[in-house]
């Protein structure tokens, strides 16, 4: 209807009844070449597809996006459980992995293909444990022309989604490629080849996620712009311009969007397990006044000049078993009435702990439900930050938080790892 109003303002109404009936005639054509499918017979069958507005965090396509996927280009959405022409939602990855679409299509908003096909290579290790990864069925395309902007194009966008979802199914193929104004491959859309070298699957060890050292990864970059009192500075690998801590401190305050160099603690994120990019207390303990009923007090309770036990929480069994003990020794030894706070180091990227590869919010639950107060530290691949660094970040956030502490104790349930135990007495002691 928006082509009509404009083209009667602009004296041209004809135009834009004609551009009105070539909009829609050409969005039920995607449509009907889609029904030519040998492949798809029903509903169920259709290709359930993802598509990305945002790739770091993870946004699915909002307002018309939607119905370009469900109404017109065959498919059906990967992320139905968001209410149709919303705006665009942030997800978690954990939540895109049990979606399991059949194809990702990538169209980050303002970007043209060639940079959303450099946001998917980039992207490789979050998309890699993706069904739609494994067969081959990740796509970029030119999001900023064919999705962003509510104009003409859209018609196109529709057909690329249809070309993507139904690549391989020779009849589709060959109806859509016969509509004379698909995009051509490579220069609308195109799939996303990623090389063939092994890439490890498994989660790196804690103390091995941040060991890059290079003069441009984004914490010597954040230290030098910082140095020279600048407000951003460009990341290396995404080329976004990101807040330093100086802007962030002439601000005032936490934001609450999860910023990377965040001063506060991110003391006003809402999803913390999922945004959360500084050390941060993810749960602070039972609301309630700190009392007989409940074992280790909340942060916000925590007296002065108290004794402090860090345990290192890593999800497992090792951690519960070291948990029993604690609380033992707390039922056992009033001369020591220590609080305990639980720790855990987690991959930024991926929200997975290592060694267990279990998400964060599996953990936040496991806190929440035993009633002890857990700081969580991201650890990132490509920030150049050492892991003792991120450890000590993760410490400086606790003796904000607690005023005045006596003794702090850092305990570990690594059991029968003697070689572990001799790397954290000498690095941690």
């Amino acid at each position: 209807e928006t082509f009509v109003r404009i083209a009667d303002a602009c004296g041209v109404p004809e135009r834009g009844e004609e551009l009105r009936r070539s909009f829609w005639e050409g969005a039920e054509r995607v449509l009907l070449a889609t029904k030519k499918s040998g492949i798809v017979k029903t509903k169920e069958a259709l290709p359930k597809l993802l598509f990305l507005e945002w790739v770091d965090p993870p946004f699915n396509g909002g307002h018309w996006i939607p119905d370009m996927v469900e109404k017109w280009s065959g498919c059906s959405t990967a992320t139905s459980w968001v209410t149709n022409t919303c705006k665009s939602v942030q997800l978690s990855w954990q939540q895109i992995y049990d979606a399991d679409p059949d194809l990702v299509v990538i169209a980050c908003c303002g970007f043209d293909l060639k940079r959303n096909e450099k946001d998917a290579l980039a992207a490789r290790e979050l998309l890699k444990p993706l069904r739609a990864f494994k067969q081959g069925r990740i796509y970029a395309a030119d999001g900023n022309l064919y999705f962003a902007r509510p104009g003409p194009a859209l018609r196109e966008g529709i057909a690329i989604l249809s070309r993507c979802a139904y690549d391989g199914d020779k009849d589709v193929v060959k109806e859509l490629e016969g509509l004379g104004w698909l995009p051509n491959v490579g220069e609308g859309w195109a799939r996303v080849v990623y090389d063939q070298e092994a890439v490890d699957p498994s989660i790196a060890d804690m103390e091995d996620l941040i060991t890059e050292k290079n003069e441009h990864t984004f914490a010597k970059l954040h230290e030098q712009a910082c140095a020279e009192g600048k407000d951003v500075y460009i990341d290396p690998k995404t080329g976004y311009s990101v807040f330093t801590e100086i802007a962030h401190k002439k601000r005032g305050k936490c934001c609450g969007s999860g910023c990377r160099h965040c001063p506060y603690n991110h003391i006003n994120v809402k999803d913390k397990a999922n945004k959360i990019q500084q050390p941060a207390f993810l749960y602070e303990g039972p609301e309630k006044s700190y009392d007989e009923q409940h074992l280790f007090a909340s942060i916000p309770t925590i007296p002065p000049n108290s004794h402090i036990k860090v345990l290192f929480h890593s999800g497992g069994k090792d951690s519960f078993l070291t948990i029993r003990k604690l609380v033992k020794e707390k039922l056992q030894n009033e001369q020591d009435p220590f609080h305990l706070i639980l720790l855990t180091t987690f991959d930024s990227s991926t929200r997975v702990i290592a060694h267990q590869e279990i998400p964060i919010e599996t953990v936040l639950k496991q806190a929440q439900h035993l009633e002890i107060p857990l700081l969580a530290i991201p650890l990132s691949r490509c920030s150049g930050e050492t892991y003792l660094s991120r450890i000590q970040s993760g410490l400086n956030a606790i003796q904000s938080r607690v005023p005045d502490i006596s003794k702090l104790t850092l305990v570990f349930g690594d059991l029968h790892l003697d070689h572990i135990r001799e790397w954290r007495e000498k690095e941690l002691g």
